[in-house]
């Protein structure tokens, strides 16, 4: 048992590693690659050419998070009151560019009651309908994929739908198997390893579901999830839309000292030059001034020398890490204890959230980092509508 007890630990330990380590480097491509792509200035090959850059590294992103996830194995749930339609919004997220090059639609039907919120693992319905979704835009060429959401019983009906080319019904069987494809020759037409379906079937099993595929050639494909998900308070009526992008954030209500609204100001504590770059770009876009630190001393030393409005920090840093430095800045008096402290780190397994929120931290950004996600995050900041921090014991 001791022997099994340690080799599960190391494994954890390994997937950890190879996450962060992965994720670091691509934070750096994605990163870059959406700034060139957002430029104005820049030709219209050039833009091509990023935005291919950019389609690249969210695929190997993808291909990185369903590998480790395979690897990972059952693990527990945790649900909270979710808008599904908009978690399926965000599934659709990496396949966006791909289907925009083809010049397919992506659709969310959303027929479940206004305003309704169900019990559902945010994570786990994600990372269900990101391979669904990026299979039916791959096997499409013409029309589009539509994401339909429905009350079935006491639970939920979700179909990601296609107008592709269509599965034998010979191959429905095996197409939820680890590293099974239709077609496995050197000559096929699409690429992958043939995870994506088995990970889908795995995290609707982790939600307490079942999912069937109807498909037939030349009549495209339906994947139907059916989710045993209770019903939860509705969200009130007056919650605002979600954020969406914009060219500047708005200035915070304290003035500076000729009156005029101040400047929001941000700290971004990352240790690799490169990640600091990208964040300090992204952020100054939005309108907001930015102070840099390269580790947790620097964090601390910014957070109680001067005004900030948020915190974006990277948790693995020498000397002190971004956990411990967040600590620290909680036991600052006054506002500067209080300063909203988001974690952008590419620490993204369940376990990394729950360390950083224990941190005393208000969110957790997982690296890459687009410039849309970012700006939500930085907008919600700034409109005081992160969760509250809540430190918890060193242990955490």
């Amino acid at each position: 048992r001791r022997v099994a007890e340690n080799a599960a630990a190391a494994r954890s330990r390994f997937l950890a590693m190879m996450s962060h380590e992965m994720r670091t480097p691509l934070n750096g491509v994605a990163g870059f690659a959406d700034l060139l792509a957002s430029r104005s200035d820049l030709d219209e090959e050039a833009l091509r050419q990023a935005r291919q850059i950019r389609e690249s590294s969210n695929g190997l992103l993808i291909l990185v998070e369903d590998i480790l996830d395979f690897a990972r194995g059952e693990h527990a749930v945790s649900p909270e009151p979710l808008d599904l339609a908009a978690v399926a919004r965000e599934a659709m997220g990496p396949s966006r560019v791909a289907a925009e090059a083809m010049g397919l639609s992506l659709t969310i039907d959303d027929r479940l009651p206004a305003r309704s919120r169900f019990d559902c693992d945010s994570r786990a319905l994600r990372q269900a309908l990101c391979p669904l979704i990026a299979n039916a835009v791959k096997f499409t060429t013409e029309g589009g994929v539509t994401v339909r959401l429905d009350r079935a019983g006491e639970g939920i009906v979700i179909r990601v739908s296609d107008t592709g080319c269509g599965i034998e019904p010979d191959h429905h069987a095996e197409l939820f198997e680890a590293f099974s494809q239709a077609d496995a020759s050197t000559t096929r037409l699409h690429d992958g390893v043939g995870l994506g379906l088995a990970l889908a079937a795995r995290h609707v099993h982790r939600l307490g579901g079942r999912i069937e595929v109807d498909s037939r050639p030349g009549e495209g494909s339906t994947f139907t999830l059916h989710l045993p998900l209770a019903r939860a308070a509705d969200a009130p009526a007056e919650a605002a839309p979600p954020v969406q992008p914009a060219p500047a954030v708005t200035p915070t209500e304290d003035s500076a000292p000729n009156g005029t609204p101040r400047t929001p100001r941000v700290l971004v504590v990352d240790d690799h030059p490169v990640n600091r770059e990208v964040a300090r770009i992204m952020v100054q876009a939005f309108g907001c001034e930015v102070v840099e630190a390269c580790d947790g001393h620097e964090a601390v030393d910014a957070a109680a020398a001067g005004v900030l409005d948020l915190v974006l920090m990277d948790v693995r840093m020498p000397r002190m890490d971004g956990l411990e430095a967040t600590r620290r800045i909680r036991a600052l008096p006054d506002a500067r204890g209080a300063v909203p402290v988001v974690a952008m780190t590419a620490d993204a397994m369940p376990e990394d959230v729950v360390r950083c929120l224990g941190a005393g931290m208000n969110a957790h950004l997982a690296k890459p980092v687009s410039q849309a996600a970012l700006f939500a995050i930085v907008s919600r900041a700034l409109a005081g509508d992160l969760p509250p921090a809540e430190v918890q014991a060193e242990a955490a």
